[in-house]
């Protein structure tokens, strides 16, 4: 199982560059470390890794990796 950081590396690795954080209303299970989803929107191109809020089972974090 892959942690959370081996996400992040991995999207680093491709050439992606880390933006910024924020919630989103929707659950990511706290028994997985993330997912990494395509992104298209607002604030470019690239992809998303959603992890689990432990705080909250309503919003989740969503941290955007842009080319």
């Amino acid at each position: 199982m892959k942690t959370t950081q081996d996400l992040k590396n991995q999207l680093l690795a491709e050439g992606l560059t880390e933006s910024h954080t924020s919630y989103f209303r929707g659950y990511v299970s706290r028994k997985s470390s993330g997912e990494i989803v395509p992104y298209k929107g607002r604030f470019g191109e690239g992809k998303a890794l959603l992890t689990p809020n432990w705080q909250s089972s309503q919003y989740s974090y969503i941290t955007y990796y842009l080319k």
